[in-house]
């Protein structure tokens, strides 16, 4: 072989050694970028979840302080309705604002469930304003759906964010 030969050899090693590096280095840091951003997602995705409960368990509890008020809901604290209405109406805009990050970062099932639990809460909230008519029973009867809701709202978002599966009680306060 002549060395002209074992030159181009030698030239052409390098050249495929410096493509598969060069190409095995583009892979992984095309990895691990989507690594980062899914993490940067799921983060943010988390904080739309948790935000989401919160606002509608403040709306939930100041439907149940008036409902208690009512003589509909016997756990919490009572609110008198006139002083709670209002209550009531600020934790609805605070929802409806913290849904609409939910809807933003939220996967299907989540916002299903999400849309669910807060659709159940408006049962409550409309024994509370006197749209449904209704006593103790209706109220009780709306309180299960809310608590079965949120079970589902809880599940679906751990499965969204890849939490491991708990049982989420479906009757607290």
């Amino acid at each position: 072989m002549s060395v002209t030969s074992q030159q181009f050899i030698a030239l052409l090693g390098v050249l495929v050694g410096s493509l598969v590096t060069f190409a095995g280095s583009t892979w992984a840091e095309r990895l691990r970028w989507r690594r980062a951003i899914e993490t940067r997602w799921d983060e943010k995705r988390f904080t739309a979840y948790a935000e989401y409960a919160v606002a509608v368990k403040r709306y939930v509890t100041a439907l149940r302080r008036v409902g208690a008020s009512m003589k509909f809901d016997s756990v919490a604290h009572p609110l008198d309705r006139e002083l709670g209405l209002p209550e009531i109406d600020n934790a609805e805009v605070e929802r409806a604002a913290a849904f609409e990050q939910v809807l933003l970062l939220g996967d299907q099932a989540a916002v299903d469930a999400a849309r669910a639990w807060h659709r159940s809460a408006w049962e409550l909230a409309y024994l509370v304003q006197g749209i449904s008519a209704g006593g103790k029973t209706e109220w009780q009867e709306a309180m299960k759906h809310v608590w079965l809701a949120r079970a589902k709202f809880y599940e679906c978002a751990r499965l969204s964010l890849g939490v491991n599966a708990v049982a989420i009680p479906k009757s607290t306060a």
